[in-house]
């Protein structure tokens, strides 16, 4: 699968993207493979 630059892939619990322009888009699929929820007040 070919990813853009600025999407990550899940698959299973592991969170892979292609660089730093998807860092975004990585740290948020890490939080919903480890079941974290942030909340703003």
């Amino acid at each position: 699968m070919d990813l853009s630059p600025t999407d990550s892939l899940i698959d299973g619990n592991m969170v892979s993207a292609k660089g730093w322009t998807a860092l975004a888009a990585f740290m948020r699929d890490c939080l919903k493979v480890l079941g974290t929820e942030i909340k703003h007040a």
